[in-house]
């Protein structure tokens, strides 16, 4: 809690271990506005290539004094939603709003693979079957 250090027996501190896992995101080609992605960067990628759109910036500059926050448009990309689903000025939602909604939202592909596999189980009737009755 004080700052890095080893602690007790436990290892490091929580602001260690964080301050730790920052240092190759906060490279110099981060800085200078390029996203290195570190162990991430493969699934960036495919993930790039299924919604047809780049990954938007992880941080925006816009917190107390210039310091990063997370992209709300970086979370709504991983939820696989449409560009300004939450984000698009338009919808009125806050920062903060936008992040509730996409951590409480729902990631289509997700969405369809349960209906799938709960409309397989053996009883289930067909949706047609459902929807007309």
């Amino acid at each position: 809690m004080n700052g890095p250090g080893r602690h007790g027996d436990g290892g490091p501190d929580l602001r260690t271990v964080a301050v730790e896992d920052l240092e190759p995101v906060l490279s110099p080609s981060f800085a200078m506005g390029e996203t290195d992605w570190g162990p991430y960067a493969a699934a960036i990628a495919r993930w790039e290539a299924v919604t047809g759109r780049a990954a938007p910036a992880p941080v925006r500059y816009d917190g107390k004094g210039g310091k990063p926050r997370l992209n709300p448009a970086l979370t709504e990309w991983m939820m696989g939603w449409p560009e300004g689903w939450v984000t698009s000025p338009e919808v009125g939602l806050s920062r903060a709003e936008q992040l509730k909604a996409c951590g409480n939202g729902v990631v289509p592909q997700q969405a369809v693979a349960a209906l799938r596999e709960l409309l397989a189980r053996p009883g289930v009737p067909a949706i047609r079957e459902a929807v007309a009755a």
